[in-house]
């Protein structure tokens, strides 16, 4: 059984807009662009997060 690598002690609320803003650069991330990463930090606190949830949903639609 694998647990999780962080314990997050508050909820974390992502609004729609702040993961639409973030999905934008995840395909670019994913080729490889790392300032597309930095890029998206720079308005949201949440973009490892979002792009963990992505990952996770992408894996469940394959």
């Amino acid at each position: 059984l694998q647990s999780p690598s962080v314990k997050i002690s508050m909820d974390r609320t992502i609004t729609f807009k702040d993961f639409e803003y973030v999905y934008q650069y995840y395909e670019r991330w994913l080729n490889g662009d790392t300032g597309s990463r930095q890029e998206a930090a720079k308005k949201s606190q949440n973009t490892a997060y979002i792009f963990a949830l992505i990952a996770e949903a992408n894996k469940a639609s394959v």
